[in-house]
């Protein structure tokens, strides 16, 4: 049994909890400071947590797993979560630049300038991927833009049956077409209120896509 960090935290606030309400048939013993025992004396047996010698001690979860086992119930395991890549101290990573015009290389010294380009999102392992997120942003802006000339005022309302455009990539034939939205709340899509309003967004991004062919 596999659980989130968040669900073992309550699994332990609750072993604990039973345990208290179950205080008077079971005897509770920290043998060291990494090794927990519980004993059940109505069935007569024994539940151990052993703490790993990398792991930071902690009463509560020692409590809940030896207390489980007394039990015979399984622990579950924590689930590891993803964790984002960051480079090691004197490691390459990419960014994109202030003006948003190029990616740039830098060094990691886990200075300030390091700790905001990773904490906005702005650090990547390899040239390509900022590349790619250069060119994901300099679309978007384009769209907002386009919809600031041909819709300025335009605000979705999600409340409603209400028609509404985004503008995608038809790679079967490698142009830009206007797709009905009606109930999908995507944040990152710019939309627009007419189908004739997105048809001539694409007609714009065609052509652009026609002179750099």
């Amino acid at each position: 049994m596999k659980m989130t960090k968040e669900e073992f935290d309550k699994w332990v606030e609750k072993q604990n909890q039973d345990f208290c309400q179950d205080g008077a048939s079971y005897i509770f013993n920290r043998i060291n400071c990494r090794t927990v025992k519980v004993a059940n004396l109505k069935k007569d047996k024994i539940g151990i947590a052993k703490c790993h010698k990398d792991d930071e001690s902690n009463r509560e979860i020692g409590l809940a797993i030896a207390y489980a086992r007394s039990k015979g119930e399984t622990v579950p395991e924590i689930e590891e979560e993803p964790q984002r890549w960051r480079a090691k101290s004197g490691e390459s990573y990419y960014h994109i630049n202030a003006v948003m015009s190029k990616v740039e290389d830098c060094m990691e010294w886990n200075d300030s300038y390091d700790y905001w380009r990773f904490r906005s999102n702005n650090y990547f392992k390899t040239e390509n991927r900022a590349s790619e997120v250069l060119n994901k942003i300099k679309f978007l802006l384009k769209l907002e833009q386009l919809h600031d000339l041909y819709c300025p005022d335009y605000v979705p309302d999600w409340d409603e049956y209400e028609e509404k455009y985004e503008i995608a990539f038809n790679s079967l034939i490698s142009k830009f077409e206007p797709y009905l939205v009606v109930y999908s709340n995507d944040v990152s899509v710019v939309l627009f209120p007419t189908k004739e309003i997105a048809k001539k967004v694409c007609e714009i991004l065609n052509e652009e896509l026609k002179k750099n062919v």
